[in-house]
Parts: C-alpha cells; sequence; structure tokens
C-alpha cells in the first residue's frame, strides 16, 4: 500500500518537473490528494485503509524530502 503511495507520488512530481503538469503548488497538493482518493478506492484489500492512513503517510514523504509539491528549479 505505501509501495502504491510512493510510486504515485514519484511518478506526479515526474510530470511536474518535465513540465506535463503546469499546476501550482496548491493545485499539484489538491492533485496529489486527488490520487490518494483514487488508490484508496482501487486497493484490492478489506477493510480498505482509511484516507487519512494514505495522506499521513503522503505527509511523511513530504517531510523526508522525497516529494514536494512545487516544481524543481534548475
Amino acid at each position: 500500500m505505501e509501495g502504491e503511495v510512493l510510486a504515485a507520488l514519484l511518478l506526479l512530481r515526474s510530470h511536474l518537473d518535465m513540465g506535463l503538469i503546469q499546476d501550482s503548488g496548491v493545485e499539484f497538493h489538491h492533485r496529489c490528494l486527488v490520487q490518494l482518493e483514487e488508490i484508496q478506492r482501487s486497493l484490492n484489500v478489506n477493510p480498505r485503509p482509511p484516507l487519512m492512513f494514505l495522506e499521513g503517510y503522503m505527509y511523511n514523504v513530504v517531510d523526508r524530502g522525497l516529494h514536494r509539491f512545487t516544481r524543481a528549479r534548475p
């Protein structure tokens, strides 16, 4: 479950850095939260994890410097 979240966040961040996503930081943050909702719905586990668990993991990843909500600066 955590691996799926991390993989999705890394893909989104890659698209942001490549310019495929033109979101502001606030818009990109929202996009990441929506992605977490999609992951939660798609998980084939019962019971599904609470959304707050997935969000907490995302913020943990941000705190560790593995994800950000703004485009990388050259």
